[in-house]
């Protein structure tokens, strides 16, 4: 159980790592089924390892990117929390999903400034898509945005 708790505390040392994410670890490094349980239990206990302070912490992180709750959430999800956490950690968090897609819609206009309309608008919306935002919402703050009949004021003819 020692080794298996100390290639653990080497992994914490790095960053938090979920529950899931540490048995993967354990066992890739072929640690003994009962040595990995009893460092899981270990490090529970000790409160070095908790899937709702990793998530808590892990949006907070994500948030200030920032990144979409929709590509957040999956992150999670691949790294084994289970979707009650998940959900439990969001709770409380104040987050404008559509503020923060206006605002980078502008910084990204500022720099696509030089480029047709059309060519711009898919730009943008692959590049909040790919930061996991809502597709609905990020039509929408095209639209109210970059309304069609403003498209003079940002774009080269």
């Amino acid at each position: 159980m020692d080794k298996a708790i100390r290639y653990a505390f080497r992994l914490l040392r790095y960053r938090q790592r979920s529950e899931s994410e540490l048995l993967k670890y354990l066992k890739q490094k072929n640690f003994p089924a009962k040595e990995i349980t009893q460092a899981v239990i270990y490090l529970k206990q000790e409160n070095l390892i908790n899937d709702l302070r990793f998530s808590r912490d892990w949006i907070e992180s994500r948030l200030s990117k920032p990144l979409g709750i929709k590509r957040i959430r999956q992150e999670l999800l691949n790294k084994g929390i289970e979707r009650k956490i998940i959900q439990q950690a969001f709770s409380g968090i104040e987050y404008s999903e559509k503020q923060i897609i206006q605002e980078l819609i502008l910084k990204r206009l500022q720099k696509l400034k030089h480029e047709s309309s059309q060519k711009v608008r898919r730009k943008i919306f692959l590049f909040l898509q790919h930061r996991g935002f809502d597709s609905g919402q990020i039509l929408e703050q095209i639209q109210e945005t970059i309304p069609q009949e403003d498209e003079n004021r940002y774009f080269k003819s």
